[in-house]
């Protein structure tokens, strides 16, 4: 397991802690990491609920700051992002349902991450933005297919096209998030909703999220 990527098994919840600090993107490492986790979890019956965190409490202060992780992402080679996109894949297909947590700055890959997962969370601190217009490139996991899916394609455009930052609340209100929790309370409103989600019936959780995603195939 790479430092960057942690989990513990605790109440039928795997917890997938994504360490982010300090201003780093998701290098190539987390990405194999996190996609072979993904596929040991499938397999593990004792897991009924996966809870993402991506731990990114400083927030970007600068724009030379942004314009390094976009670069770092979009320079990748043909056979990494062959790896994001099967990361992202995993989690889109994975059987059970997956909770994402976000509590600072979800940009660019981070935010396509989050858009793979089927609920999201995030503290009063998060803020998610796709810039990759302001340098001339677009998002490269499939973001622009994802965000449409969920909040509309005209608001994803509007995001996607202009580059836009928006808060905590703002993602709320176009449906980006499923809940805005206090930064203080955001680990224990997650292992409140996850370990209910684990209770339900796994067979039946399976079929209905299969269900669901038909749509979004």
């Amino acid at each position: 397991m790479c430092n960057s990527l942690k989990f513990k098994v605790k109440n039928q919840v795997a917890y997938v802690s994504i360490n982010l600090i300090p201003y780093s993107p998701l290098n190539d490492e987390v990405y194999k990491h996190l996609s072979g986790l993904m596929r040991k979890l499938e397999r593990n019956d004792e897991v009924n609920v996966v809870v993402i965190s991506l731990v990114n409490e400083k927030i970007f202060d600068s724009n030379d700051k942004v314009n390094k992780i976009i670069n770092f992402n979009e320079n990748r080679s043909t056979a990494m992002k062959e790896v994001l996109g099967e990361t992202y894949s995993n989690i889109r297909k994975f059987s059970k349902p997956v909770i994402g947590a976000i509590n600072g700055l979800a940009l660019g890959g981070v935010f396509e991450l989050a858009l793979a997962c089927d609920l999201r969370i995030c503290s009063d601190r998060a803020k998610f933005a796709f810039p990759e217009i302001n340098l001339a490139v677009i998002p490269g996991g499939g973001g622009t297919q994802h965000l449409q899916k969920i909040i509309g394609q005209s608001k994803a455009k509007e995001l996607l096209y202009f580059g836009t930052m928006i808060d905590a609340q703002k993602a709320f209100e176009i449906n980006l998030v499923n809940m805005v929790v206090p930064y203080e309370e955001l680990k224990t409103k997650l292992e409140q909703l996850a370990e209910k989600l684990a209770q339900r019936p796994k067979e039946s959780m399976r079929v209905l999220k299969e269900e669901i995603n038909i749509k979004f195939k």
